[in-house]
This record gives C-alpha cells, sequence and structure tokens, in this order.
C-alpha cells in the first residue's frame, strides 16, 4: 500500500459525497470542476529509507463556499486520519488558518501530516 492511496481510499471511504482530488506537479493536472465542497492533498515530500519505514508529508486541504462548512469538513478529516491504523502512523504536523481563493471565492483550510507505512 502506498501512502497516496492510503489517503485517498481513508478519504473517499470516510466522505463518500466529497469530491478527492490528488494535484500533482503538472500544471494542466490540476483543474478541478468548481463544485463544492472538495478536498485537495499533495505530497509536499517523501524521504524512502531502507528500513521498513516510509516518511511522507502531504498537504490535505477541504475547500467549500463556506467558512462553517471548510470547518466541519476539517473537523472531518482530522477524525478520519487520526483513527488508529495498524499499517499507517499519522501525525499532525500543523494547520494553517482559512486560506481564502480569490478566483473561486472558496474557503480552505491546509493541514500538513506526516505519514510513516509499516511495510508489514
Amino acid at each position: 500500500m502506498n501512502t497516496k492511496k492510503f489517503i485517498y481510499d481513508k478519504l473517499v471511504a470516510g466522505l463518500p459525497d466529497v469530491p478527492v482530488f490528488f494535484q500533482s506537479d503538472e500544471e494542466n493536472e490540476n483543474r478541478f470542476p468548481d463544485k463544492f465542497p472538495l478536498i485537495t492533498f499533495s505530497r509536499i515530500t517523501s524521504n524512502h529509507y531502507r528500513t521498513k519505514q516510509i516518511d511522507e508529508l502531504y498537504q490535505i486541504t477541504p475547500w467549500a463556499k463556506t467558512w462553517l462548512e471548510v470547518e466541519d469538513l476539517k473537523n472531518s478529516i482530522l477524525a478520519i486520519l487520526e483513527t488508529n491504523d495498524n499499517t499507517m502512523i499519522k501525525i499532525k504536523i500543523s494547520i494553517w488558518s482559512d486560506i481564502m481563493d480569490p478566483s473561486t471565492k472558496t474557503h480552505g483550510i491546509p493541514i500538513t501530516f506526516g505519514f510513516s507505512l509499516r511495510n508489514l
């Protein structure tokens, strides 16, 4: 199991009515529908060691039309990702304050998580 799939599967299972999109480095791949709420996530960095552990940082950002809706979505994401799991260690690094995307007039709250995948 890789970390990207783990995050995507967890978010889709926990929030089935909210679209989830991975943001890549390719600009033309980052075109999402203007239908909110939605969640974007991207890998910030990864360190693959020759041990049984992979350390990666991901930024997960809920987006919604209202501050209250994005706050609720943030709390749902935290509840989903902070649950105990035997295959993944998850550490919440930081939560930024509310940001506003002027082009879509939506609110976002970037959450940075550290993940360590246990290769069992």
